[in-house]
């Protein structure tokens, strides 16, 4: 049977109505769906918020020879700072076994691992201000070895307020915990306060990301080099 054909304009005007109300609504629901979902291309470093990093252990099993660790202090002040481990995968664990007697070595095998865990556990508390600090003397340092290109490296210190913006007037706490998983060019970097509570959740796909951090532990010079690669040899 066809569908008898509307006695009037009546029905008609209806449908033509509830057209002009769903138009700027689908609009808008395409507009929402578009913010949601990841760009096709992007030309600078993609940051999603994602799974947190685990701080009790590294997503992969670790390897006899595959840990580098170091109690770092204040000299003057015999003050223990900070406690860093990293966790390389077991094919670099085993390039490390016959390269750590040389340190440029160790350090170009370490910022290209094909996966690493970093655990860095704060044990006294500083301002954000100390903390930038640190980090940018150590990121100079990743430059000046050539890990990194200046580019990167301003592009790091200008990003430092964003990301860390919740230190303002916080500051970093004693057993706050930073930890990063970088697996090829991605890099996940979790920050926990010392309740475990997670303060910063941050992914990056970025390839000269991990050389920024990795390189900044063992550039030449850097706060952590000397003690890194003297662990490989205990």
């Amino acid at each position: 049977m066809e569908p008898r054909p509307p006695k009037d304009g009546t029905d008609l005007m209806t449908m033509r109505r509830a057209a002009l109300f769903m138009t700027p609504l689908l609009a808008m629901a395409a507009t929402a769906l578009a913010h949601l979902q990841p760009p096709e291309s992007v030309n600078d470093t993609v940051m999603t918020r994602e799974e947190p990093v685990s701080k009790e252990h590294p997503p992969f099993n670790p390897t006899p020879g595959g840990h580098l660790g170091m109690l770092f202090e204040k000299t003057l002040l015999g003050v223990n700072v900070l406690r860093l481990d990293i966790e390389v995968d077991a094919a670099t664990a085993a390039q490390l076994a016959k390269i750590r007697a040389k340190p440029d070595s160790v350090a170009r095998a370490v910022i290209e691992a094909p996966e690493t865990w970093v655990h860095m556990e704060f044990l006294r508390s500083t301002s954000q201000g100390k903390f930038f600090g640190g980090i940018r003397d150590n990121l100079a340092k990743a430059r000046q070895a050539k890990f990194i290109t200046p580019e990167h490296e301003k592009r790091v210190r200008a990003q430092l307020p964003e990301w860390y913006g919740f230190l303002a007037k916080r500051g970093v706490k004693r057993g706050d915990v930073i930890v990063y998983w970088i697996r090829g060019t991605a890099m996940k970097t979790t920050y926990y306060d010392p309740q475990g509570a997670i303060l910063f959740n941050l992914t990056q796909e970025d390839p000269e990301a991990r050389h920024g951090v990795l390189g900044s532990y063992v550039a030449p010079g850097s706060d952590f080099r000397e003690g890194l690669i003297k662990s490989l040899s205990r």
